[in-house]
């Protein structure tokens, strides 16, 4: 033990033998002056472990893969546990000898009420140096996670990201992942501020989502939001395929379809649009909300077409589809996957104006026979309804009249009809192209009401249209013949 209150100590001369030369501890003194040994550091060789380099740099004791060089490796690249590291830091580690949960952890508690980032990383060219082509600020890659027994549920993420509190504090945002692209300059062909995509590739994949978003338990929820704006051309979503949704959409400035004439060929009129019309029959009816919950469906009484129906006079505007089951979060069975059919209401629409413009050419036709009836019949004058009635007399007189009961007609229907006064009475039939198909009933009839019974089960589907006749004023009503 030396003590030295004043004055200083000197060692003329370190020894020099070769004894000297296998030491590893040396002598140092502690900031409360006390002289210790302490362990040389690792020299490089096979051996080597950690180095302190100058400039306080730390180096591994790694070798270059099937190298017999000196360690630590002149680039001075830091490499934990790898035989040759690729990155300025390179972490590698196997669970043979130690169980550890992951590769690299930071845990970074702060009392600062800023910005804190738990890994930062940026990646930029050097001033004045070569274009960067291609970089990766941070790339995260899994191989081969899952079970080789099938039914065995196993989870693989490239990317995890959670935000979550079990504190009562008020956040502006809470983002479990944010992606955002920014450019200030430049051209660029493409701006992301997210990329997804599930691609397969070769395997069994029962189903791939490029984004999978689910909102629940807020005031307003957000399955998936988007917004463009400031631009040539503005999609706040495009779909590049075909789009399914079992709630209701709202559209505030109506929907467009693809319908210009460069897309089309073989462009040729609706052939008789309203025999097409007739043969489609519109339905009151409840949905069995309780019994397919995954399907939204609204309650209360709704109107519309059946689609098998539909199927059979149009099939191209049906299609088959199918809703996808529900699950929850530990992946069982909520809702069952359903198939089912769904009807192109949007197609109906041209039939609808071809059979409009069609019955309105029939009417046109109509009002030009009874114009040239009142014609040919100076004493007669137009009547209700479209019709003729006859000039009255003296007295009032009782107006002429005919109903269908029931209009659509199956097979078999009753002609109601009121004679106001005592004259020849004839009921006849034509086509929706107003051409004569015969002779229903041609009597003298006394004033009063009277019914015939019509049988149509030998007519087609379509329109056609009843004439009653009284001494030459005529009334003329539609009858629907459906199957």
């Amino acid at each position: 033990r030396l003590d030295v209150r004043t004055g200083r100590v000197r060692i003329r001369q370190l020894p020099t033998d070769a004894e000297a030369n296998t030491l590893d501890q040396y002598m140092v003194v502690d900031n409360t002056g006390v002289v210790k040994w302490r362990h040389l550091p690792p020299i490089g060789g096979a051996g080597c472990e950690w180095e302190l380099l100058s400039g306080k740099r730390v180096a591994t004791a790694w070798r270059a893969a099937g190298s017999n060089g000196s360690c630590p490796d002149a680039k001075w690249r830091l490499g934990i546990g790898n035989s040759y590291p690729m990155y300025k830091v390179d972490i590698f580690h196997t669970e043979a000898d130690t169980s550890v949960n992951g590769g690299l952890f930071m845990d970074l508690r702060t009392n600062s009420g800023g910005w804190r980032t738990g890994i930062g990383s940026t990646v930029q060219p050097m001033q004045g140096g070569t274009d960067l082509l291609f970089a990766i600020s941070m790339s995260a890659n899994l191989y081969n996670v899952g079970s080789s027994s099938s039914g065995v549920l196993a989870d693989s993420y490239g990317m995890f990201g959670r935000s979550s509190t079990n504190k009562n504090l008020y956040l502006r945002y809470s983002q479990g992942v944010h992606g955002e692209a920014r450019a200030t300059t430049g051209s660029i062909q493409n701006f992301y501020g997210g990329f997804f995509m599930g691609l397969n590739q070769g395997g069994n994949v029962a189903k791939a989502y490029g984004v999978y978003g689910e909102a629940n338990g807020g005031t307003t929820n957000y399955g998936v939001y988007g917004a463009a704006l400031n631009g040539t051309t503005n999609w706040a979503g495009y779909f590049n395929g075909d789009l399914n949704t079992t709630g209701t959409g709202y559209f505030v400035n109506g929907t467009f379809v693809a319908s210009d004439a460069q897309f089309k060929t073989n462009v040729q009129p609706l052939e008789d649009p309203m025999s097409v019309i007739m043969q489609l029959h519109p339905h009151r009816y409840d949905y069995l909300v309780e019994a397919y919950p995954q399907m939204h469906f609204p309650g209360g009484t709704q109107a519309g077409l059946l689609a098998q129906e539909v199927a059979a006079v149009l099939p191209a505007l049906v299609r088959d589809t199918r809703v996808e089951a529900v699950m929850d979060t530990a992946g069982m069975e909520l809702s069952p996957a359903v198939q089912y059919k769904a009807v192109n209401y949007a197609g109906l629409v041209p039939y609808l104006i071809g059979a409009f413009q069609q019955q309105q050419a029939t009417i046109t036709q109509m009002q030009a026979q009874l114009a040239a009836c009142c014609a040919a019949n100076p004493g007669m004058a137009p009547g209700g309804n479209g019709g003729l009635k006859a000039a009255p007399a003296t007295g009032e007189v009782k107006e002429q009249r005919l109903l269908i009961i029931p209009n659509p007609v199956a097979d078999l229907t009753t002609l109601e009809y009121y004679v106001p006064q005592a004259g020849k009475v004839s009921l006849s039939i034509s086509n929706s192209d107003g051409k004569p198909m015969g002779m229903l009933r041609e009597e003298q009839a006394e004033p009063g009401a009277y019914t015939y019974q019509w049988n149509t089960t030998e007519l087609a589907s379509g329109t056609y249209f009843c004439t009653y006749m009284l001494d030459g004023a005529v009334v003329v009503k539609r009858a629907v013949k459906v199957k």
